[in-house]
């Protein structure tokens, strides 16, 4: 579809009909039972050519369809124009590869068999031989596997955006530091607490996230439960650049946010934090308490990292050496008792890499000489 546009390329309906036309029978009938439409005389190509780079648009497995519905449907085969598409980029653009940029396209879930693809294929009948690199983020493995089985995509891993605590604003904030005061209160200073609820009980009803609160027999404890999920949340701080790490606060919540998870066998970073095991709660936690190991979370994680880029500056040693700090020649007793009959000297060649006679009569050398020796012989009977 051009929406009245004039397409800056395509690929003429006669020139599609006689690629259909090589294809294998089975998947001949296959699109013509499934696409009985009339296909225009052009057939336009989304995209637009920036010198020996084309950027283009992908086309839908249907027109007119549900797309969300059929974007993994075995057996709806694609459109006559999203053949073309992929006829043009082969031989009017004449590409030397493609890339499939974004998890995740509609290519590798053509109908076909789900190995080992053969020419009746439709990934196969679109792509052909041609190179295909794929940008896939590394949190779905399963569907960046099957971009590899049924498109021989090169997968390419790049980093999930970096995830930060959410936090509170405005009245979700408020409400938090009413429930906080309103603990603090509840038995040391009673009337202070119930004008606390009654403040609370006005701001739930002028806001409109009230009705979003879990039903619970306390709405203070319901309120509380809210706030913190909400919270807690894990949220995007912005988009992952391709090739780059996250720096400064945003790699800190990156890392926090991988090593909060416990799992079965270890606690998760702020569990560990508070030397509890992994199935401890942490909504358990008082507000201030749950913001107070948050805080020391943080603070590890950027210790860690400082110490971690340190031990990598100049002024700490790189060069790897490989020696004996400790050897004892025929002239330590205890060595000649278990038949050593190498002295300092000879040791000496031996970690040179020359060829000397070993204690048992046979020439023999290291095949990488040693970077340092400590010849530690006793010093009595010397």
């Amino acid at each position: 579809m051009s929406y009245g546009k004039t397409s800056e390329q395509g690929i003429s309906r006669e020139r599609l009909f006689e690629m259909i036309g090589a294809m294998q029978e089975v998947s001949q009938a296959t699109l013509a039972k499934q696409w009985t439409h009339e296909v225009a005389d052009s057939v336009p190509v989304a995209g637009k050519r920036f010198g020996n780079i084309f950027i283009g648009i992908q086309p839908q497995r249907g027109f007119g369809l549900q797309t969300q519905a059929i974007y993994h449907d075995p057996a709806l085969s694609p459109p006559p124009e999203y053949l073309a598409f992929y006829q043009w980029i082969r031989e009017d653009f004449d590409a030397h590869a493609v890339i499939h940029f974004g998890k995740h396209g509609n290519l590798e879930w053509l109908p076909g068999r789900s190995v080992a693809l053969g020419s009746d294929d439709f990934p196969q009948i679109a792509l052909k031989t041609l190179p295909n690199l794929y940008p896939f983020i590394v949190n779905d493995p399963g569907e960046g596997a099957q971009a590899k089985r049924r498109s021989s995509a090169v997968i390419v891993d790049h980093l999930t955006p970096p995830l930060t605590r959410a936090g509170l604003y405005e009245e979700l904030d408020k409400a938090e530091r009413l429930l906080e005061e309103h603990a603090h209160c509840e038995t040391l200073y009673p009337e202070r607490a119930h004008e606390l609820e009654h403040e609370i009980e006005h701001l739930l009803e002028h806001a409109e996230w009230s009705e979003e609160l879990p039903e619970d027999d306390d709405p203070l404890n319901a309120l509380s439960s809210h706030l913190c999920e909400l919270k807690e949340s894990q949220i995007r701080s912005g988009l992952h650049i391709f090739g780059q790490l996250p720096e400064g606060e945003k790699r800190i919540g990156f890392l926090l946010s991988l090593l909060r998870m416990p799992s079965v066998e270890r606690p998760g970073l702020l569990q560990a934090l508070l030397g509890k095991e992994p199935d401890f709660d942490l909504d358990t936690l008082s507000i201030r308490g749950r913001d107070e190991i948050e805080e020391l979370a943080r603070n590890w994680v950027n210790y860690e990292q400082t110490r971690h880029e340190l031990s990598g500056s100049a002024d700490v040693p790189h060069n790897v050496y490989f020696g004996d700090t400790h050897l004892h020649t025929s002239y330590s007793t205890d060595a000649a008792l278990f038949g050593a009959t190498i002295g300092p000297d000879a040791a000496y060649r031996f970690a040179k890499g020359e060829v000397v006679t070993a204690s048992t009569g046979t020439k023999t050398r290291l095949e990488r000489p040693l970077d340092f020796l400590v010849v530690a012989d006793h010093a009595e009977n010397l």
